[in-house]
């Protein structure tokens, strides 16, 4: 099986560019033979814009409202106030590494006195889209540390982690199929196929820089929500710092 991969990266954009394709798709059985299906779906490389604008808007407004800050003037926080406020958080993606891959399973058919029986090998060859998702998995883990003396706030997050990775099936387009029914092709060979392929893409997203990426666009989301927080408090002008473990 031989692939050519094509992945590219572009932080805090959405999608980048189209193309054309033909079809919708996706992966059909009939019976034991399984019929690979055309789709599509466009492709790009770019921050969880959407998510991170949510929960910037919305996660600071709950905080507050649940601290007792709204409406109220230069009231003191502490490190507990500051922890408090991700605790319904249970994780957060912050980046997301989409790729684009031509991929080819073959199994060779067989052979009698060193000669290749006609019609017993099966192969298909064909394109197919995914994405992998990085940022924070567990925010318990997230700490708060306030230095009254420094007048600074120091938010502790954990490694960013990769929190998913999966191919799009309805973005499968099939290009070359063998129809033998001496050895047809079966769901098992498929998903195999897309096992490993998910798996080349996550290290594609790796060798990319993703999870450096989902770093930093964490650190960015946690200083922006720190300080809302911190507005109207006695607080408010203290330096907001984000650190990783």
């Amino acid at each position: 099986m031989a692939t050519a991969a094509d992945g590219h990266a572009r932080a805090g954009e959405g999608a980048a560019g189209g193309r054309k394709r033909g079809g919708s798709t996706g992966v059909a059985a009939s019976g034991s033979t399984v019929v690979i299906e055309k789709t599509k779906r466009p492709v790009g490389y770019g921050c969880a814009a959407v998510l991170i604008g949510l929960f910037v808007g919305g996660l600071a407004i709950f905080g507050l409202a649940k601290q007792g800050l709204i409406g109220q003037d230069k009231l003191s926080v502490d490190s507990t106030t500051v922890e408090a406020s991700f605790e319904d958080i249970a994780e957060l993606a912050t980046e997301e590494y989409h790729f684009t891959n031509v991929g080819r399973y073959e199994k060779e058919g067989l052979e009698l006195s060193g000669l290749s029986i006609p019609f017993t090998g099966k192969h298909f060859l064909l394109t197919y889209e995914g994405e992998v998702k990085a940022g924070i998995k567990d925010f318990s883990q997230v700490t708060a540390e306030i230095n009254d003396a420094e007048r600074r706030v120091i938010v502790t997050l954990p490694k960013a982690e990769v929190l998913s990775s999966a191919i799009d099936h309805n973005s499968v387009v099939v290009y070359d199929q063998s129809m033998t029914p001496f050895n047809q092709i079966r769901a098992e060979d498929v998903s195999q196929f897309f096992a490993s392929e998910t798996d080349n893409g996550e290290k594609k997203a790796l060798e990319a820089g993703l999870l450096d990426k989902a770093t930093e666009s964490a650190r960015r989301l946690m200083k922006n929500h720190t300080e809302a927080m911190l507005d109207n408090t006695e607080q408010a002008d203290y330096e907001v710092q984000v650190v990783s473990k």
